[in-house]
């Protein structure tokens, strides 16, 4: 591994305290302007009978504030040749060193999500650790590389970070049971979170067990960022991330939409079950220092 590629002594303690690092100056704006997938109103219809976009693109919600006519999300572009540019990013040697330096050699690609969000529109997202959603099927341990397409501040719903409680919750979850919501807002308003300003070009790299969120977008600048994320499997399906994590996710994102109450577990079938690789901790509050 390359220095240049590699986090730096005190980087990687910062990471192992706080749960994240900005990575500034990343990449230079021009190679993210090249990469930028287009969001114009006109392309909804050719990508929604597109039989290899339509379930990777989702279209703004008008109950929330969004555009309909706009992308807010996309999402598992590996093999979307309409967005191979962006999907190159989840490549970058750097991405692929700092992952092994941190979660070991068998560090792998699990997923990748562009999120865009339009000036004066959108929605926040409420607390959360990623680990109790599904990423707790399918990875041991796993880190999120957030690209900022553009400049992200607190008008624009930049990302805020619960910093300091990494060693406490690497392998806890808050919640009682994976999948059964956000933070409760009792423990979520007692956490230090902050926001994390970030230029187009810089890197927020956090781990999928610190406790983040946002709020709506209420400038008159759009914000966009992409999230390459890379996981640790189990020994038994090392090589399988990224196929094994979206056979189930459009699966599970398919059942939401339908209100289908099956088992989450079995959701593949019985013979392909997928429990938790972290059961619940029953409420693990997390103690967060006064000084």
């Amino acid at each position: 591994m390359a220095m240049e590629d590699s986090l730096t002594e005190a980087q990687v303690d910062a990471f192992r305290k706080d749960g994240f690092v900005v990575l500034p100056d990343m990449f230079n704006p021009s190679v993210l302007d090249a990469a930028r997938p287009s969001v114009k109103p006109s392309d909804m219809d050719a990508m929604r009978s597109n039989p290899h976009c339509r379930d990777r693109v989702v279209f703004g919600n008008a109950s929330t504030g969004e555009d309909p006519n706009k992308i807010t999300k996309l999402e598992g572009l590996r093999d979307v040749t309409d967005f191979k540019s962006l999907f190159g990013l989840t490549q970058d040697i750097r991405f692929q060193s700092m992952a092994k330096q941190l979660l070991g050699p068998h560090a792998e690609l699990m997923k990748d999500k562009y999120i865009f969000k339009q000036a004066g529109q959108g929605h926040g997202f409420t607390p959360h650790q990623d680990m109790q959603y599904a990423y707790h099927r399918f990875a041991i341990d796993a880190i999120n590389f957030y690209i900022a397409f553009d400049d992200a501040d607190a008008d624009n719903g930049a990302l805020e970070v619960a910093g300091g409680l990494q060693r406490q919750l690497h392998g806890n979850m808050i919640v009682e049971m994976p999948e059964s919501g956000p933070i409760p807002e009792a423990i979520a308003s007692t956490l230090p979170f902050k926001v994390c300003p970030l230029r187009k070009g810089d890197v927020l790299l956090f781990s999928a067990w610190v406790p983040h969120r946002s709020q709506a977008n209420v400038s008159d600048r759009d914000r966009a960022v992409y999230y390459p994320t890379y996981g640790i499997a189990p020994e038994a399906r090392r090589g399988k991330l990224y196929d094994d994590y979206y056979e189930y996710a459009f699966t599970w994102w398919g059942q939401q939409n339908r209100g289908d109450p099956r088992n989450n577990d079995t959701l593949l079938g019985a013979d392909k079950p997928r429990p938790t690789l972290h059961p619940g901790t029953n409420g693990f509050i997390p103690v967060v220092a006064t000084c």
